[in-house]
């Protein structure tokens, strides 16, 4: 059987080791590299680049984009808060993500954005984010451990996070401060926390165009987290 080639950006370090430590350093949890493998596909790590050029070179070359979590916050200039891009790590990751994944969308493939990856999505369509939880909601259940379930999620029916998981709840891990707020007209919301916190969102039409807020690569050890994986090796394998 195929298995199709899935991107997955990467984040980034400061430093390499005490040799060198202001060296820049490409890095990705390998969790993310075990839940592409165990769903059938092939992953290849996609560093972000000082500009965006040899994009669309590198998605010709994949079948399904995965944009990982981020260590940091959109800038404020992809908000339209601020006219000036500040050239650091985090928005270089950040403006190569965007053209990166607006080439994706563009040539069909299936998209997966997964924590900072559902929040980049979806200001990529206009959306916008709630800066920061606690103050906004005064809810607490968001910062907990990588790999330790911190809540509960309600998933509506008809959305492709259902068809993959065939489940109605879940308890999903939780490990970000900010989430995604105004959500752009052609997508829809597909699953909440407790507290209200929108979890998952997708794009209304066919093409599977996916952002969950959660970490479902760190909770592979249970069935339904690595189904989320399946479902969308299986959209790449079609695309």
């Amino acid at each position: 059987m195929h298995r199709p080639i899935i991107g997955i950006t990467s984040d980034y370090a400061d430093g390499y080791d005490n040799q060198y430590p202001t060296l820049l350093t490409y890095r990705l949890k390998s969790s993310y590299i075990k839940a592409v493998e165990l769903a059938g596909g092939i992953p290849i790590i996609i560093p972000f680049g000082s500009n965006t050029t040899g994009v669309e070179e590198i998605v010709s070359k994949i079948d399904g984009l995965i944009i990982s979590g981020s260590r940091d916050d959109i800038d404020q200039y992809f908000l339209g808060k601020s006219k000036i891009c500040p050239q650091k790590n985090a928005t270089l990751r950040h403006a190569f993500e965007f053209s990166l994944t607006s080439s994706a969308i563009d040539k069909g493939l299936p998209v997966l954005g997964i924590c900072g990856g559902m929040q980049l999505i979806n200001v990529l369509f206009g959306g916008t984010l709630i800066d920061d939880i606690p103050s906004h909601t005064g809810s607490r259940i968001h910062k907990k451990k990588y790999f330790d379930m911190a809540h509960k999620i309600k998933i509506y029916t008809k959305s492709h996070l259902f068809k993959a998981l065939n489940k109605k709840e879940l308890k999903v891990n939780s490990t970000h401060h900010q989430a995604v707020n105004f959500i752009p007209s052609f997508f829809k919301i597909t699953a909440i926390a407790e507290d209200g916190i929108v979890e998952a969102i997708e794009y209304s039409s066919n093409q599977l165009i996916i952002g969950v807020q959660y970490h479902p690569e760190a909770l592979i050890r249970y069935k339904q987290h690595l189904k989320l994986f399946e479902y969308f090796i299986k959209k790449a394998r079609r695309k």
